[in-house]
């Protein structure tokens, strides 16, 4: 396995019983699976792998925010910021 199994994390929480609530959660470098069962009487079950490397979450902002600093509003022809949707996407240019 390329992310090493010694690196894998298990955690569970719940009954051990058959019909009763419980989660699991494996956790690795870039792979997180979870599988909860606690909704409606434990007859109702929720999974979710994910790849954390290449996650849907992308922070757009953090990034901005690292980012070398953007001509200021006005200095390329653009008027200064009046609260517009216009102007925030000026921004995060």
């Amino acid at each position: 396995m390329e992310q090493g199994l010694e690196r894998f994390r298990f955690a569970w929480a719940g009954s051990l019983l058959a019909g009763e609530a419980y989660y699991f959660r494996i956790h690795g470098p870039v792979t997180l699976i979870e599988h909860d069962n606690t909704q409606n009487g434990a007859n109702h079950i929720h999974s979710v792998w994910r790849d954390l490397a290449a996650d849907f979450g992308h922070d757009a902002l953090a990034e901005r925010a690292l980012s070398p600093p953007a001509a200021p509003l006005g200095s390329l022809g653009q008027s200064r910021s009046n609260g517009t949707c216009t102007d925030a996407v000026r921004w995060l240019q």
